[in-house]
């Protein structure tokens, strides 16, 4: 599960989104994700009339980079993103993606 999915499933599955919520920690554990000790997950939800925007750290220039993500990094080491805004009725769903080839 990506974290697509992750928001897919929070505006579809109430249950999974009180869970989310309440402990994401439990939730990705939960979904076979370990969150590195030192973490924190902050879940925040957009509302019809406001958007929440979670942009990622700032990749310095000079960041080492190990085989895998060098392999993963094959145009350079800036994070590519994806974002849609898809209208569902009075709300949005929202899809952004982080590509560096792992969720952290």
């Amino acid at each position: 599960m990506n974290l697509s999915d992750i928001q897919i499933r929070s505006a579809t599955d109430p249950a999974f989104r009180a869970a989310l919520l309440d402990d994401p920690r439990a939730v990705f554990a939960g979904l076979g994700v370990e969150v590195p000790d030192g973490i924190t997950i902050t879940v925040e939800e957009s509302t019809p009339t406001e958007f929440v925007l979670a942009i990622p750290p700032v990749v310095p220039d000079d960041v080492p980079l190990d085989d895998d993500a060098l392999a993963a990094a094959s145009g350079g080491t800036t994070p590519v993103t994806f974002t849609s805004i898809v209208p569902l009725g009075a709300s949005a769903a929202v899809g952004v993606g982080f590509v560096l080839g792992k969720i952290f």
